[in-house]
């Protein structure tokens, strides 16, 4: 186990996990088909996607995304703590896909 307080200040640490730390599913199993299904995505598409579109849009690029945000950050800012990032697939899938979900 990684003890957070003992970072660097400006050491940047994003954890992914299917829903989070926060959510009250955040102990259940889940694969890319659940999060899809429970975004509301999935009866939106015409066909069953490649298991990976809630890991990649949901998770990786809001994982990069905040990974390079709490980098500018910290260099406007400097920081006390170390930063950490929680990032769930399924929170992270759901406004990643908002456009698929208005077209339908």
């Amino acid at each position: 186990m990684v003890d957070f307080e003992k970072l660097p200040s400006k050491s940047i640490v994003a954890r992914l996990s299917g829903y989070g730390q926060d959510l009250k599913m955040n102990q259940m199993a889940g694969h890319d088909i659940n999060y899809l299904a429970q975004s509301g995505v999935l009866d939106r598409l015409q066909t069953i996607p490649y298991n990976i579109l809630a890991d990649f849009a949901g998770g990786g690029l809001l994982a990069a995304f905040a990974i390079v945000s709490a980098v500018v950050r910290n260099n406007m800012q400097p920081p006390t703590q170390a930063t950490i990032l929680d990032i769930g697939l399924m929170p992270g899938f759901d406004p990643a896909l908002a456009p698929v979900r208005r077209a339908g």
